[in-house]
């Protein structure tokens, strides 16, 4: 261990006292503290301790954390457990380590594991026995002093060499009746600890096992735990280390301040990163939370970390989505990353599924003029959405679509005063296109346009044209939050031709049962809208994805092949303004299906289909 002690910086001090934000399972003593986080020098060749035995620690992943139901039964089955007894049988008062149970050791060990997986990274660290012995004794250190070193001088009472070697490779905590450690750990408080380097330890990407010691003294207990145990490799982890996680996590795990002059403090790392230039926003609701950067260390704290901090203040919402985007980062597989971190209680009831429209889209000819494709939605509820718009161009070659939109253009406007909100030409180009890609709703061209934001609910219209050229395009309107908050109506208007330029809505129902429809076409009622060439008789037939199966067709939207449904149509507000045009009332299961627009006897000319949810 002294090429270990002799890398160490000594470090030592004590930090503000912590406040009253409990962290469960375990209370958080008022006055539990923390030093500086132990420091290895990278110049030196990382080290892997030998296993006396092996302890039967739970792995924990890879875990989905885009999943509610996965994260709080994670949660609950590795993380929100019932802390067993730590029977510790030494004592501060002879200098004897003693030892703790194993059932305690075990607890400790799942419930770092559980974390590493929340952050995508392996979350199968080992307990290593022959690690506990120097753990043990630094902890005796500690708390036989009330203090907290690296480097304790051999003056001390109850120094030994195994716990100065221990104490100087080891995450260190004290605090009155302190038992649990890892949540005060993971929140890395007070002035030294910027870095976050405790959490950064724990999520170390080539962590390989743990040891763990604690002593209980007076008036402090303390704990230890070893942290320079790694493996030779990083494992990939291609969308770095955020602490919070993206996804769905609880509100406990969430880094909340202890000081009213501090505030959270987020991280993210990846293995060999340059985080010197990197900026970092966050962003809820529409509006701008202002972080500020105080880290950017790029050594000797586990994986290259950034960490930032919120506001003085500030606490997070749970069920509020708060998106975050590091920019400029060097020699990582990006150069910026977004994603999004969704706080949640879990004992909260599970948010009901209700049936809903959650993806719609349409496909056809994308020309000049009136003949533009014009996509129309309305979000419903009462708080604010996020949504994503694409289109779909050149990438339609590869589906067999003989003359796709090589260069389209997307401008989303608002209805209610027809102000235009966003426009954009390559997805690439856009601010937050590192988000697009996190939540998988980036175009698969760079000359395809996307509009991933916020919208308060109302109504808005996607107009999609070429850039200098025509041909197919396939506008769509993706769901990202809110699965509450429903898409009511959709709508797109486009030139209906023949074969491959028949007019193609996509649409998608969600939840736990059936979502009633009305998908409708107009077409000669387009006249009186100022439309020159309205399709004058369309045809409608409904295909249901997953079998290729026609559902429902229809031609005249007055003669039904189950007549009740004529009446349903007007009852529900959507019947067409012209006895040619069709329209179909379904009861729908979850699944996807399409919409197929086409004239009769290959007749063309503009139609406007709509797809809309019956209450």
């Amino acid at each position: 261990m002294s090429k270990i002690s002799s890398a160490l910086h000594a470090v030592a001090g004590l930090i503000v006292a912590l406040g009253a934000h409990a962290q469960a399972p375990s209370d958080i003593p008022a006055d539990a503290r923390l030093g500086p986080a132990p420091w290895f020098d990278p110049g030196f060749t990382p080290l892997q301790k030998p296993y006396a035995t092996t302890k039967a620690v739970s792995s924990v992943g890879p875990l989905d954390t885009s999943n509610r139901a996965a994260v709080i039964a994670a949660y609950n089955s590795f993380y929100n457990v019932a802390m067993p007894g730590i029977a510790f049988t030494g004592s501060t008062a002879s200098c004897t380590p003693g030892s703790i149970s194993l059932g305690f050791q075990e607890w400790t060990i799942t419930r770092i594991n559980f974390l590493r997986a929340m952050a995508g990274v392996p979350g199968n660290t080992a307990l290593n026995s022959s690690l506990n012995a120097q753990e043990q004794a630094a902890s005796l250190i500690m708390a036989r002093n009330s203090t907290l070193t690296h480097a304790p001088p051999n003056s001390m009472p109850c120094w030994t060499q195994a716990g100065a070697d221990g104490a100087g490779s080891s995450n260190l905590a004290i605090g009155t009746g302190m038992t649990d450690s890892i949540p005060l750990y993971m929140t890395d408080p007070g002035s030294g600890n910027e870095i976050a380097g405790h959490r950064r330890w724990i999520l170390h990407s080539r962590k390989a096992s743990f040891g763990l010691g604690h002593a209980n003294g007076s008036p402090y207990n303390a704990s230890a735990l070893y942290t320079f145990d790694f493996g030779a490799g990083p494992p990939a982890t291609p969308n770095g280390i955020p602490w919070p996680p993206r996804g769905f996590v609880p509100l406990s795990l969430i880094p909340a301040p202890f000081d009213p002059g501090e505030g959270q403090r987020w991280s993210f790392g990846y293995p060999g990163a340059n985080f010197g230039g990197v900026s970092v926003t966050m962003n809820a609701n529409g509006g701008n939370i202002p972080v500020t950067v105080i880290s950017r260390t790029d050594n000797g704290y586990g994986d290259n970390t950034v960490v930032w901090a919120l506001p003085p203040g500030f606490f997070v919402t749970k069920e509020i989505p708060y998106t975050v985007t590091v920019s400029g980062i060097i020699g990582a597989a990006q150069t910026s990353y977004s994603y999004i971190v969704t706080p949640i209680d879990p004992v909260d009831p599970t948010p009901a599924n209700p049936p809903r429209l959650r993806n719609i889209s349409a496909r056809g000819q994308v020309l000049t003029g009136a003949d533009v494709m014009i996509a129309g939605f309305i979000i419903g509820g009462s708080t604010p959405k996020t949504v994503a718009v694409t289109v779909a161009g050149p990438s339609l070659a590869s589906a067999g679509i003989a003359n796709p939109l090589q260069n389209p253009h997307l401008t989303l406007v608002r209805s209610s005063d027809g102000a235009t909100i966003a426009t954009n030409d390559n997805w690439q180009s856009a601010s937050n296109a590192g988000l697009m890609q996190s939540t998988g709703y980036a175009p698969a061209h760079p000359n395809e346009p996307a509009v991933l934001m916020s919208l308060a609910p109302g109504a808005y219209t996607a107009i999609v044209q070429g850039q200098g050229g025509t041909g197919i395009g396939l506008v769509g309107v993706f769901e990202v939050d809110h699965p509450e908050i429903p898409l009511t109506n959709i709508s797109t208007r486009a030139q209906v031709g023949t074969s491959d330029n028949v007019l193609i809505a996509g649409f998608i129902v969600q939840g736990t049962g059936p979502q009633t429809v009305v998908v409708t076409v107009a077409g000669p009622s387009l006249f009186g809208a100022g439309i020159p060439n309205p399709l004058q008789n369309p045809m409608l037939t409904i295909v249901r994805a997953s079998d290729g199966a026609v559902i429902a067709t229809n031609d005249n939207w007055a003669v039904q092949s189950n007549p009740a449904h004529v009446a349903l149509i007007t009852a529900a507000g959507f019947a067409p303004a012209h006895p040619n045009e069709p329209a179909n009332y379904l009861q729908l299961a979850p699944g996807a299906y399409t919409a197929v627009v086409q004239g009769v006897g290959n007749t063309t000319g503009v139609g406007l289909v709509g797809v809309y949810r019956v209450p």
